[in-house]
């Protein structure tokens, strides 16, 4: 079993609310870009029909 000595949480306290906004002000994601964004989507798109492909070929035969 760990014991946490009361001190440590409230230094862990202090430093939270003099640093907490910051996590939360910080973006999660780097934007994409126009080109990597257009890009995902075609590679989506060539997903999406190479599965259609495959789906009709094992019908037709």
């Amino acid at each position: 079993m760990i014991l946490i000595h009361p001190a440590q949480i409230t230094n862990w306290k202090s430093h939270f609310l003099k640093n907490g906004g910051a996590v939360f002000a910080s973006k999660a994601k780097d934007p994409k870009t126009e080109a990597e964004e257009r890009e995902e989507r075609f590679l989506k798109t060539i997903g999406q029909q190479k599965m259609e492909i495959d789906f009709l070929k094992k019908a037709l035969s």
